[in-house]
C-alpha cells in the first residue's frame, strides 16, 4: 500500500509562515507465507518479539524498531498474549541463561538462514507464545536534499512457529518522510512506529473466521 503525501502551500495572514506538509509513503510487501499460515493463527498463539540484533542503526535504534514492534503486535491483536524484546529476555534470563542461545539462535540465523530446531524446542517449553517475531531494521537514514530533510526507516520480519521449528511469515515495511527544511521535522519515532504498524498490518492471509481445532505444521 502506498500512501502518497501531496506538498500543499497554506496561504496565511501576512508575516505569517507558510505552511507545508510534509510528502509521506508507507509501503508494506508480503515476502513468504506457509500456505497453512493465516492471520488469526498469531492471537490465538500469542507472539514474542527478538532482539533486533542486525541490521542497521545502532544498538539503540534496534532496540527502538523492536518494541514499536510489540506495540505495534499488541494494537493489532489486543487480546493476544504478546511480549516484547525485554519481557522475553528477562524470561529467559531465569531459564538458566537461556537469553544468550536466543541471541546466539538469531545471529546464527542470520549469518545461515537456518534455524536451530533444539533450541526452538528449548524456547517453546520456557515461553507461553507459540511464535516468535524476528526483525532487522533494513534501513534507518536521514539526510537533507534538494531543500527537504527526507528521513526513512524499513523493517523486515519474519513470524518463526515453535512447534512447527519453521518460518511462517514474512514481510517488510517502509515509512519515509519528506519534510521542509523551512518546517518543524518529522520525529523519527513516527517513522519507527509507522513501519511497525504497517508491517503487523502486512500479515495474513486472513479467513475472517475465529480458529478452531489444532494447528497443523507442514
Amino acid at each position: 500500500m502506498v500512501v502518497a503525501g501531496l506538498t500543499v502551500l497554506v496561504a496565511g495572514p501576512a508575516g505569517c509562515a507558510t505552511v507545508i506538509p510534509p510528502e509521506v509513503s508507507l509501503e508494506h510487501r508480503v515476502r513468504f507465507v506457509v500456505p497453512t499460515f493465516m492471520r488469526e493463527l498469531v492471537p490465538a498463539g500469542g507472539v514474542a518479539v527478538l532482539p533486533f540484533v542486525g541490521g542497521a542503526g545502532p544498538e539503540g535504534i534496534r532496540s527502538d524498531a523492536a518494541f514499536e514492534l510489540a506495540q505495534a503486535y499488541r494494537r493489532a491483536f489486543p487480546k493476544a498474549t504478546v511480549l516484547t524484546k525485554d519481557e522475553l529476555l528477562s524470561r529467559l534470563r531465569q531459564q538458566g541463561g537461556l537469553d544468550k542461545a536466543a541471541v546466539q539462535l538469531i545471529k546464527n540465523y542470520e549469518e545461515t538462514q537456518k534455524l536451530d530446531p533444539s533450541l526452538l524446542i528449548r524456547l517453546e517449553r520456557a515461553v507461553p507464545v507459540r511464535y516468535l517475531a524476528y526483525g532487522r531494521l533494513d534501513r534507518f537514514s536521514e539526510r537533507d536534499v534538494a531543500g527537504k530533510r527526507r528521513k526513512e526507516v524499513e523493517f523486515y520480519s519474519e513470524i518463526w512457529d515453535l512447534p512447527c521449528k519453521t518460518v511462517v511469515w514474512s514481510g517488510s515495511a517502509s515509512h519515509r518522510v519528506s519534510d521542509s527544511l523551512q518546517q518543524e521535522a518529522t520525529p523519527m519515532g513516527d517513522l519507527f512506529v509507522g513501519a511497525a504498524t504497517e508491517t503487523v498490518a502486512a500479515i495474513g492471509p486472513t479467513t475472517g473466521k475465529k480458529v478452531t481445532g489444532p494447528i497443523i505444521c507442514e
